[in-house]
């Protein structure tokens, strides 16, 4: 799901599956929220993750660094 103004993601939802059988759906949520502008990209600083509609795992984000310590030799082609 996007947010109809922003176009940012604010949720996923999608069937995970038990190892041993394919046919049992177990309904994933994942939401996203309270994106910040980092040097031009928003990023998002909470993020939640429901099993079956029950809250399993919040993420609360205090710090957010994009492209450090990253040489662009990195990824050339040998």
């Amino acid at each position: 799901y996007l947010d109809a103004t922003t176009l940012l993601p604010v949720a996923t939802v999608f069937n995970a599956h038990p190892d041993d059988d394919a046919g049992t759906n177990i309904p994933i949520e994942i939401d996203f929220g309270n994106y910040q502008n980092i040097n031009g990209v928003y990023a998002p600083l909470n993020i939640q993750r429901y099993v079956q509609g029950t809250l399993m795992v919040e993420l609360s984000i205090s710090t957010v660094s994009l492209n450090t310590g990253l040489q662009l030799s990195t990824f050339a082609i040998n």
